[in-house]
Order: structure tokens, then sequence, then C-alpha cells
């Protein structure tokens, strides 16, 4: 190879044509002066004995018939449609039902049953294999058993089947890799030799051998194992002829690395290349990557795992004429995640391409008179791959495939040679690899990832070698070599207690060595080993950077550690259990002799009683419990009624400081410029960049780089369980068995915008990533408030918000979740949301939302980030909440068929209410309200109205009983957000029973016949009277009923009808005025106590004649999350209270106050049921500013009722991500000086044999930003 001249490298990058970003392909390329090369291994059967090195101390056996098992266990399981544990020893499982395996270690537990071996023995190979051992594997793990556990996997050789089987060893070293304490290994019986006559003998010889070998076959020559052998000299005497009449079938061809096989197959001769795949492609973008050879190229859109589809593309091709001489699939995907989460879904959508296709590809084709049949699997099938579990598994069953084809070929069944390829990474393919598994593959086994260059090479290499299965390494063989060829099989020995871990010199050391490699990692100081990775902000990108410091010095730790423990102790607790004599001598510790202690061999933990709950009563009627939002002009819903109630238009201009709006505002409507709008004016939320990212355990740099609609809606989701009443504490009580809380997170959002900016930006060469995801709305909030329950978020356009509440109700009445936080979120943070929506005239052209107007003339956008928190209403009565009001009913449809895409379907929303109606069982004469989606456009209004009206009219023939607005005019329409906004709407009505003006509404659009119908608009503020309805010609008053719709574009309908609560009469709290309160406030940071004893000394100076010191006291007390700065106060009336917050802000002393700053708990729990004395209560509250915990109201049957007080003061810092107005040119100077930089360091490289890894970490400390 010729030798490249760096000076000419350098002025690719200078003049554009390449960039510092391929440096490192450019490193792969110089093989010739850095010792990097390709090299081909395979492997093959060698005998090797079993290791006699144990004696199992409990058995579990898995058996699918009872004739093939009789080596004697303890537990014996059988397959069974339902679950039991019988006495005797015997378990009855589904073999397909998780929960049932995870069942079974749990009753194991309870019998105190020590299982150290588990034998599967398992007759037929499909695609349940793989599923029941990630059963087993989960359920161990869920069980966190310690100790070493062996799984043997014992199966007949029966030709396809058995491929099934074989395929585990890739499963089976990934789950050793993520554990480290579970071997798993196949043994295949092909045939029983003299020392071993049959099956029992063999399974006791394998049981007693505790080595790490994970797959095993008895046949003739005894005991066989695989091992790797390096190719030196390759045998490539099986050439491939191609022909210009022929043609070959690429599986996946589209695909980064399959485009490049494809290029290769025409350098070859091929005459035709048939591409599949699963996506669309366009003729021009075939053009794009293959040039003139596109016309060579078939297109078929079609997924080789489903047969139908193969067969239409070969009967296609059959009738085109071409003759198929080679197939190749190189069709993949893989999907991140260790075995504990992977989902069954997940696992198939892996597996599907590799083995379905594979095995379709081979079935459809047999007739074929191929020269090839090539499959391209992965070094994941043969060595592991952490969280890639089902990904080697697959790639396994390819090695084991190609043995099995060519057995078939042999026989004269198919023709054409079987190749297997397990190849690396492609450094330029598709399935990325960063820094970190880059220097992990380099130090661990000399590899690089392959460049598309010496992919090729290899491939065609390959393509003319005999039949089997290759390994593809690029690196330093010296190292590969002795790695993979010289690696010995090492015993697996249990060291679950090597050593008396509670010895406090150990433990001591071993969280100071952790809390150093913590510091060094992250540059991070002030935290201790309680401190939760959380609160450190740390990510699965830092946790395998960790986990890279700690095996260097332990050695192989299991890759889920850092996922199933919570702070730098409970690692700690791990290691000592687990590696304590390796941690001795690290950490130079001496420790002294122990006696031998007997250890449970499944689970060291105190096993503890399942807890089966009861069957459910139905779930009918949701309290609402909880409200909270942001609004134009409103800061929290207590500012938003006083809008409501004064008909207070929040609309204006667009706030300057969210985009240039004279750039972009044109008044020539019917002519309108392209990337203008001609609306200026909309209801936008206040200091929209301001966030508290300390609070939520966010970086600065994080927070600003993320959607403010998701760090509104963090804030607005803390506030609605403040309301609600309910602190962390507090909603242990809905935990499940991982003490998380079963709380459902259902959002919506219909506005992604915050991520446009960044791509603005990058025209500018500013390359901000700023990130605009749906998904995270919901699950943020899940992560930080530990909800364990379903947390997803919906995009229904307008009506996203009740379909939100819809879907919540259902997870609630399914006890898929115990509380649902419903929210939705809506923000116009760039220009596009403006210019897209004038482009097809749905805005107003005045900035008024004209609601059932003669002025109507579009939509105002608006903003709002709202929340509601909802539980079945027996649940809230049993458990005393407050109850803003009661969702009676919820229906979602479609439009399906209607005049157009974007228009309303007038019988769909008919159909919709008064299927709402029915459901709530009550009459259309009982709805007082109706909170109509109400946009203000001069045709959905209309519709709207008829809608309702019709609907009503099934049960009624009254005229204009039920009062009809909309909060659209007065907030504009918040879109994703529109369905929670106007449910809150309606309980606030409710809560001060009475009804608010919908604006605009003086002159009533005459499209819209009001005398006849069942509604009159609402235009003043009036009392909301509980109606009276006639029925069967008796009178009765009803309770106050309201509806609220929200119709999306699209077709998608939302209604509820939601009552006010009917409170049971209950016992008084009467106040004693003689008690001394303890009045606790508490903050994040000294400066936020401040502007919290602040706020509740103006709300309470202001509002002490509708409040009570002992709801106060409550409140406070229960119904706050204690935090590090602490204040509290005692008293015994309200301007005593009042009093001391103002000697506090004025820093005057007093005996009666006390502050203090707690970084963590004491655990002293202090308990009272009354305070009689002003000195208890002294000492009770300096108690509890020092950290100790006091337990406020736990032993009294009757407490006070939760009171309105201000929630948490979070912190108003500016969180935006940092945009530059012009293109900024990178200056000469600073140009000449990094490439300098890179080509000192490529100099170096030359002169090297080098250390690739420390080349390019130095590499990456050049600011790769001025060179292009």
């Amino acid at each position: 190879m010729e030798n490249i001249n760096l000076k000419e490298y350098l002025s690719q990058l200078s003049s554009g044509e390449n960039s510092a970003l391929n440096v490192y392909n450019y490193l792969s390329n110089c093989n010739y002066s850095i010792g990097l090369n390709l090299n081909y291994f395979q492997e093959s059967w060698v005998p090797s004995p079993s290791i006699q090195n144990r004696k199992p101390k409990g058995v579990l056996a898995f058996a699918e018939e009872v004739q093939h098992y009789k080596y004697p266990c303890n537990v014996y399981v059988r397959n069974s449609s339902a679950y039991k544990f019988s006495e005797n020893k015997e378990a009855l499982i589904d073999f397909k039902n998780p929960q049932h395996y995870k069942h079974l270690f749990e009753d194991l537990n309870k019998r105190n049953i020590e299982i150290d071996t588990i034998i599967v023995h398992s007759s037929n190979g499909n695609s349940d294999t793989i599923l029941k051992a990630y059963n087993i594997v989960k359920a161990v793990a869920a069980a966190k058993q310690n100790s070493s556990l062996l799984c043997l996997w014992v199966y007949e050789n029966r030709e396809l089947n058995s491929c099934f089987h074989k395929a585990l060893k890739g499963f089976a070293k990934t789950a050793f890799e993520e554990m480290q304490n579970v071997i798993l290994r196949t043994v295949c019986i092909e045939e029983a030799n003299q020392a071993f006559s049959g099956i029992d003998k063999i399974i006791e010889s394998e049981a007693s051998d505790f080595s790490k070998e994970f797959e095993v076959t008895y046949n003739k020559n005894g005991r066989m194992v695989k091992r790797f052998n390096f190719l030196k000299k390759f045998e490539d005497n099986e050439q491939i002829s191609f022909s210009a009449k022929d043609a070959y079938i690429v599986s996946g061809g589209h695909g980064v690395i399959g485009r490049e096989i494809v290029k290769s197959l025409f350098e070859n001769g091929a005459g035709k290349v048939i591409i599949t795949g699963r996506s669309e492609v366009a003729d021009s973008q075939l053009k794009e990557w293959f040039g003139q050879n596109a016309s060579k190229i078939q297109y078929y859109r079609a997924d080789i795992a489903v047969s139908k589809e193969v067969k239409t593309v070969h009967n296609s091709i059959k009738n085109n004429g071409y003759d198929i001489r080679g197939i190749i699939n190189c069709s993949g995907v893989f999907n991140n995640s260790f075995i504990i989460n992977k989902k069954e879904n997940d696992i198939f959508d892996v597996l599907s391409p590799k083995i379905n296709g594979t095995i379709a590809l081979h079935e459809e084709f047999i007739n074929e008179n191929l020269d090839f049949f090539i499959t391209f699997s992965s070094i994941a099938g043969v060595l592991g791959k952490i969280g890639q579990a089902d990904y080697a598994y697959a790639n396994c069953f390819l090695d084991n495939f190609a043995a099995y084809r060519e057995g078939l070929r042999t026989d004269g069944v198919c023709k054409g040679k079987t190749i297997c390829i397990n190849w690396p990474y492609w450094s330029e393919g598709g399935m990325a690899i960063d820094d970190y598994e880059i220097d992990v593959l380099y130090e661990q086994l000399g590899a690089v990832p392959l460049t598309n260059k010496f992919g090729v090479e290899a491939f065609n290499k390959l393509l003319n070698a005999k039949s089997g299965s290759y390994t593809v390494l690029y690196g330093v063989q010296k190292k590969l070599r002795e790695v993979l060829e010289k690696a010995q099989i090492t015993e697996f020995t249990d060291n679950a207690v090597s050593a008396d871990y509670s010895t406090p010199d150990l433990k001591s050391k071993t969280n100071e060595w952790l809390i150093k490699i913590f510091k060094d990692t992250f540059g991070i100081s002030d935290f201790d080993t309680g401190t939760g990775f959380g609160e450190l902000g740390i990510d699965s990108v830092g946790f395998n950077r960790v986990m890279l410091r700690i095996e260097k010095q332990l050695g192989p730790v299991k890759k889920t550690l850092l996922y199933e423990t919570k702070n730098i102790n409970e690692i700690a607790d791990y290691l000592l259990e687990t590696m304590s004599d390796k941690l001795e001598k690290i950490l130079c510790v001496s420790m002294p002799a122990v006696p031998p202690v007997k250890v449970n061999a499944y689970v060291i933990e105190k096993p503890t009683e399942r807890i089966v709950e009861k069957v459910q009563e139905p779930c009918d009627d949701i309290a609402v419990i909880g409200i909270s939002g942001r609004f134009p002009k409103a800061s929290n819903c207590e500012e938003l009624w006083e809008v409501l109630k004064n008909g207070v238009d929040c609309v204006g201009e667009i706030p300057k400081e969210r985009w240039d709006v004279d750039y972009y505002y044109s008044s020539e409507i019917k002519n309108l410029p392209e990337g203008k709008s001609y609306c200026k004016w909309g209801g936008f939320l206040a200091d929209a960049d301001k966030f508290d990212p300390q609070f939520f355990n966010m970086s600065p740099i994080e927070a600003a780089m993320t959607d403010p609609q998701e760090r509104l809606m963090l804030e607005v989701a803390w506030e609605v369980f403040e309301d609600a009443g309910y602190t962390h504490e507090r909603l242990k009580k809905f935990g499940d068995e991982n003490g998380n809380a079963l709380v459902g997170t259902f959002m919506s959002t219909a506005s992604n915008t915050y991520n446009l900016i960044g791509i603005e930006q990058w025209g500018k060469g500013n390359y901000v990533v700023p990130n605009s995801l749906p998904w995270s709305l919901s699950n943020r909030i899940s992560y930080f408030m530990k909800f364990s329950a379903p947390s997803y978020t919906v995009d229904a356009a307008c009506a996203g918000g009740l379909v939100a509440i819809h879907q919540a109700i259902s997870s609630l009445k399914n006890n898929e979740c115990k509380m649902a936080l419903v929210g939705g979120a809506n923000m116009y943070l760039h220009p596009y949301k403006y210019v897209s929506l004038s482009q097809v005239k749905m805005l107003s052209k005045t900035g008024k939302c004209y609601a059932f107007s003669d002025k109507a003339d579009g939509f105002v956008p608006g903003e709002s980030v709202a929340c509601v928190l909802l539980k079945p209403l027996k649940a809230a009565k049993r458990d005393n909440d407050r109850i803003y009001g009661v969702i009676k009913a919820s229906e979602i449809n479609h439009d399906a068929d209607s005049n157009g895409y974007m228009a309303p379907n007038p019988k769909a929303q008919e159909l919709l209410i008064s299927n709402a109606i029915k459901k709530a069982g009550i009459s259309a004469k009982e709805i007082s309200y109706i909170e109509a989606h109400g946009t203000g456009t001069p045709i959905g209004d209309p519709i709207e109205v008829n809608a309702l009206s019709k609907a009503f009219r099934r049960t009624t023939s009254e005229n204009q009983f039920c009062s009809l607005g909309s909060i659209k005019t007065n907030i504009g329409h918040s879109e994703g957000a529109a369905g929670i906004v106007g449910l809150i709407k309606v309980l606030l009505q409710m809560k001060h029973k009475a009804l608010v003006p919908s604006l605009y509404s003086d002159k009533l659009s005459p499209v819209i016949d009001f005398d006849n119908s069942p509604f009159y608009v609402q235009r003043t503020l009036e009392k909301w009277n509980k109606p009276l309805i006639t029925d069967q010609g008796v009178q009765k008053e009803c309770l106050r009923t309201a509806g609220v719709s929200s119709f999306g574009a699209g077709g998608a309908n939302g209604h509820i009808l939601v009552q006010e609560y009917k409170e049971d009469k209950k016992s008084i709290y009467n106040e004693d005025t003689e008690q001394v309160y303890i009045l606790p406030i508490s903050a994040k940071t000294q400066a936020q106590l401040g502007i919290y004893v602040n706020l509740m000394y103006q709300y309470i100076s202001n509002n002490k004649s509708n409040l009570k010191l002992s709801a106060v006291a409550y409140t406070l007390q229960r119904c706050r999350n204690e935090m590090e700065y602490r204040a509290a106060f005692l008293t015994k009336t309200l301007d005593g209270f009042i009093k001391l917050m103002s000697d506090y802000l004025n820093h005057k002393d007093s005996r009666n106050f006390f502050s203090g700053i707690v970084k963590k708990n004491r655990g002293k729990e202090i308990s009272r049921t009354a305070i009689e004395d002003m000195e208890t209560a002294r000492s009770m509250a300096e108690a509890w500013v020092q950290g100790n915990k006091i337990s406020w109201y736990e032993t009294r049957r009757l407490v006070p009722d939760l009171v309105d007080l201000p929630t948490y003061p979070f912190a108003q810092k500016s969180c935006w991500v940092k945009t530059i107005n012009k293109t900024i040119p990178v200056r000469p100077e600073v140009k000449a000086a990094a490439e300098d930089d890179l080509e000192v360091i490529l100099q170096e490289l030359a002169s090297d044999e080098g250390d690739i890894a420390r080349i390019i970490e130095k590499i990456e400390t050049i600011d790769k930003t001025n060179i292009k």
C-alpha cells in the first residue's frame, strides 16, 4: 500500500473535501504503519473433559415431558396453564408466562429452598426457546441472587430445531457479561460414547462443572467444545463467477453496509441486483446511491420475515425472467437494553429479520440454482454483547443455520454454498458505536471498527471461500489471537461470601475508593455515599465510564450493577458481598479469618411474603383531587380564576424575546408571502425561559437543551401533588414491590418547535441541539417522581388533552395505576407554527377569539401548561382527599369520513356526546354548562353547537337551559393542552359556584339558532345554581354537571362529563385554641426558603379570615415534602404565625422559630398526638430543623382539612439555548492552528506502532468546529 501524504490529507480538510470527524477512518486506512490488519477466525469443535469442581446443592428442573428427565432434583417444574406450587415440591407454570417464573422463584425463597443449578430439558427448538431462557434469567435477576448459578440447557440434535437451542450461546455469553453470576450452558446430545451411557450421566457430569463454558456437545468423540482458530492461510478455492445475465438478491441492500455490498457485486460483474427492504425507496434515491448502476437494480418493498411477501418477490423476479444465482441477507436491527428490561415485542423485532428472514429466503428459493447463500452475522453472536442479548442470539442462530443448510446442500436438497460472516462494527455503518465502546473494543480485544474499504475487501475474500462461518476482525493480530485463540476456560467459583464484609475498615475504604472513582470521572465533589445517582445527574454513558474504571481494578462486574443500585453505598454493599477478597487486595486491608458461612444459594436478602391483591371492585366514577397550571397572565389556578371572573382578555402581541415578530409578519392576507404570518397575536406565558434546574437534578446545560414545555411541566406536575396534599412519603402507600409509586403519567402535546431553533442555528454555524421530545414530556416526570405505572404522551392535535384523560381513566379502571397524572403543554417557541397555520388561513386576522360570534375569523394561538390528578372516587373518599369534581364519563372517537381531512364531522360529534351522556347514566337536562371547543372559526363553531343540540335532543326538547362558554376567548387556543385547561375552568366554576363570561359574544353568529337550541352563551358573571328538573311530574334538584369538548384537526374527538362532588357528612375537626402548633416550611436552597416564607406571609395575611390555624399546620406538616433548608414556627394563632414570619424575614430573633440546614436525615423519629406546652413544641421544632423525622398526625383518626397554600417557589433561572444572529466564519489563524495540531498528531501516529486509543483521545482535544 502506498504512503499517504499527510499534507495532502490536511489540504483536503482545508478545502472542505474531508472533515476532522473522518480522521478515525483515515487512521484505520493507515494499517501499514500502525499494525492493523484484517484477521479471519473460525470456530471448530475440540475434545474437552468436564471440570469436576463442585457438587450441586439444589436443583430446579424444567422438562416439557416427564419421561425426558430422570436426574434427581429438589423441585420439578412442568408446563401448565395455571400456576401452582405444591407441597411435594412440584411446580406447575405456564412456560410462556413471565409472571409465573417470577412467582416460582418467590415461592422458592419463601420455602427457603436453595437453588444453585437449573436444568432445562427441552425437546423442540423454536421461537419460544429464547423467551423461555429470557424468562428464567430475568426471574433470577429479579430475585437479586448474588451467588453463582449454573443453568444447563439439554437437548437432542434435531436438524433445524437444534439451531434455536445452539443459538443460546450468544444469549448466554451476554447474560454472563451483564450479570456475572449466571452461566447458561447448552448441552447437545448427538451420540453418547462409552464414558457416558445416558443423558442422566451427562447431566450429572455437567452439573458438577462450574466453568465458563457456554456450549457443549456430546458425540462419538465424547465431550466437545468450540474454540477459535486463526486462519493463517486463507483458502479461497471456491471462486464465484459472475455473469451479466445473472441476478442476485441483497436483503437490506439499501442500508449503509448493504449499499457497499451491492456496489461490490457490480464491480465483480453482476448483471442485476434485487434489493429488498421494509421502507420505501424512490428511484431518485437509488440513482444517488448507485449512479449508472441504478438502472440494473430492482427494489422491492417487502418484509423478508413474512413468507408471503418473500413469495411475492420471487414470483415477480420469475415473471421478469431473471435467474437468481446468489442471496445475501444483510438485514438487521438491534435494541440496546439489558436482559432485565427486555420486552417480548422488542425481542421479536430483533429476531425477525435475522431468523425468520433467513429461513423464509432459504425455503422460498430452495429450488433455485444458487452459487451462494450468505448471511451477515455479528461478533455479538460468538462473543456476546452487553445490552444486545436478543441480537447475539439471532446472530448465533445464523452461525448454526449455515452448518444446517450446508448439510442440506451435501444431501442434494438445495444448491449454493452457505457462508455466514460474523462482522465487527463498521465505522461507517448504520449501527452506531460511541467512543466508550471503541475504547473497550480496542483495550479488551485489540480490535477497531471496520471501514467500508476493508469491509468490502473482507467480503470479496469470503465470497470465494469454502462454506462455513467466519469471524472477521480488524485490529492488532497479536492481541486478537492472544484473546481469542489462547483464552483458557476458567473455573467459575461462588464468591458470595468470601470475607466478613461488615468489617468497618474494608467498608469505609471501599466507599472512599468508589467516591474517588466518581469524582475523577465526573469532576464533582459535593456528595456522599448516600447521594442518589439521579441527584448527581449521571446518565447511562456516565455509568459505562464508571464501570470501566471499576473493572480495570476488580475485573468483570455485572453490567447492570449501576442500574440496580441507587447510590455508592449500595454499590459498595454489593461488591463487599461478592468480591470482598479482591477488594481486600486492591485496598490493602488486612482481613481477619472468618469461619465458613452457610449462604442461601438463591437470595441473600431476607425473603418476604408476596402480596396477592384481592380482585378490585369495578371503578366507575373518577375524582379530580389536584389541579395546577401556568396560563397567559396567570401563574396558577387561583390567578386564572381572577382572569375568568373578571372577563380579562390575556391575548397580546407575540413577545419580542420569542422571535423577530416584524420580520415574519405581513398584513397581506390574500397574497401572503412565503415564510410570513398575518397573525402576530397570541396568549403567551411569561418567563418561558425560567426554570429551576437544581431542584430537578439537571445541569444548566441539560436544562437549556430541554424543551421549555417539558421543563414547565415538571414544575406544574410537582405543584399538582402539593395541591392534592401528596408527598413522596405519602405516595409510598401506593407503591409497587420496588418502592416506586403506582402513578400513571399521561401527557398531551401538539407543538414541538424548540428543536427548530437548533436547525436554524446550524445554518449559522452554531451547532446547538435543543430537544423537542414528546415522549420525554411524560417520562421525565415518571423518572424524577419515581412513578412506575404507564407513562406516555399522546398527540391527537387539539383533542389530545381529553384523549389523555380518557387513556388515564382506562388505566385506572384496569388497575394499572392507583392515581393518574394527566397534563397538556402548548408553547410557541419558533415562528414555524404561526407561518404554517397562516398558510392554510386557520388563524384569526384580528387577534380576538370570537367564539359563537358573527365576527368569528379563525383561532387565536394560546399557551398553557396544565395538569390534573385523577383517582378512583372510592379511593379518594377512603383517603380523605380534597375532591374538585367527579368525572362521570369520558368518550373518544374519530370523524372517519368527512367533507375534508381538516373538516369536522357533525355526526361523529353528536354520537360522541350522546354516548358520553348514556355512559354517565344521566339525562341531558341535568347538564347545566358546556365548556365548548369554541375556537372562533366561522365553520367549526356552528357545527359544534348543531352537534351538541342533536345529542341533547335525544333526551330533551327544552330550550336554552344550558350555559355555553369557551376559555379560548380569554387565553387563546392551547391546542394539545386545551382539554385540560377546559376541565380546570369547569372545576374552578364548580369550586366557586359561579359561571364566568365567554368574551366577544355581544352579537352572536346568525348561522347558529340559539333560540331553538338547549344552549345560551354565558355573557356575564353569575351564580351557578343547581338545575331543577321535572322527572315524572316530580321536581328535583340536580348536582351541577358540565361537559367539556375537544375536537382535533384530522378527526380525533373527545368529550367528558364532570359533576360536582357531593361530600358525605363527616366529623368536624374542632380547633384547639390552647394547642401549640408547629408550622414547618422548607426549601432546596436558603434563597428559596426566604422566598417561600415571604409567599406564605403574604398569602396568610391576605386570607386569614378564610383559614384555620389547624388546617394550615396540617397542610404544611403532612402535605409538603421536607427539604434541606428548614424553618419551623411555633404559635397558637394565625396572627402569631404572621408575626413570626415577619420577624424571620426581618432577621429578628425569637424563641418561637427555628431554622437549620439538613444534609442527611438523622433517622430519629418523634411522634406526638398533641402538644400542650411551648417547651415541648420547641424541642420538637428544633429536632425537625436538625433533620429528625416527626410523625405528624399518624396516631389520629380525625385530622384537619387540606387548604390552599402557596406551592413551592421554584428558582427563576434563565435556561435557553444560546443563539447567534449571524454566521460567524472561522478566523484563518484559528483554522490553521487546529490543522497544525492535527498534523502533529498524525505524524506522531505514523511513527508510532501505536496506541490508537491514546491517539484518538488526543484528536478529541482539537476543536473540530474550526476544521471543515
